[in-house]
């Protein structure tokens, strides 16, 4: 071999092993380079093929244990449908009193939950979406989409796949449409600006917020704030 693109293509037919045998080393000191060019050879490409295929089959098997695990885990749980601030918010507070939390989100919906948590991506609107995320089983299913459109139709879906005992809970970004999400029948409404504006006005005109309180506005006043 005189000239580089020879040696090159010399290089590559040993390295990968198929061996045409157009290039035949005949002296002691080329047949043993040709045997280091062999050994590097398939080193590298040994490496190559660990360094690209050994992730992939690995996130595989742990994408298939962690979803029969969390499949076995998904009863009694909850299920927030949404991965906006509040949503990541209630996850955190849930999961931090050690309860198993399912999180429905749509496909490539941006989000800062930590890589351990149960995620489903999908069409939350989807009764197949909320089956999978064990709906039969669950405690309760809290919609909170940023669209109160996409929220009614979640729990529509919801009402198809849900549990006798699962608790509906449905959050009504937008005060004007508290009648619209009624229509659906949700086991509880729940619209943060007039749960803030009642709160603002108790603690204005010089009301005792305490947990009595809270527990009254959400679960003993539904027509003034659901």
């Amino acid at each position: 071999m005189t000239d580089l693109p020879s040696a090159f293509y010399f290089a590559i037919v040993v390295m990968s092993t198929v061996g045409f045998g157009d290039i035949v080393p005949h002296t002691t000191d080329a047949r043993f380079f040709t045997l280091t060019v062999i050994i590097l050879g398939i080193t590298i490409f040994a490496i190559s093929v660990a360094s690209i295929a050994g992730p992939l089959i690995s996130n595989n098997i742990q994408r298939i244990v962690k979803g029969r695990i969390t499949h076995m885990a998904r009863k009694n749980h909850y299920i927030l449908v949404g991965v906006g601030s509040l949503a990541q918010n209630v996850y955190k507070g849930l999961t931090d009193r050690g309860e198993h939390v399912t999180v429905v989100a749509a496909t490539g919906s941006q989000h800062d939950l930590p890589e351990h948590a149960d995620l489903i991506e999908g069409d939350p609107s989807a009764a197949s979406t909320l089956k999978l995320a064990g709906a039969a089983d669950a405690k309760y299913i809290v919609t909170l989409g940023d669209s109160d459109a996409e929220n009614v139709f979640t729990i529509l879906a919801a009402k198809e796949v849900a549990g006798d005992d699962t608790q509906v809970i449905a959050l009504v970004n937008e005060t004007r449409n508290m009648p619209k999400v009624k229509r659906v029948n949700p086991t509880m409404v729940l619209s943060l600006p007039l749960l803030g504006s009642e709160l603002l006005v108790r603690t204005l005109h010089g009301d005792q917020i305490n947990n009595d309180l809270i527990t009254e506005m959400f679960f003993g006043k539904r027509t003034s704030l659901a």
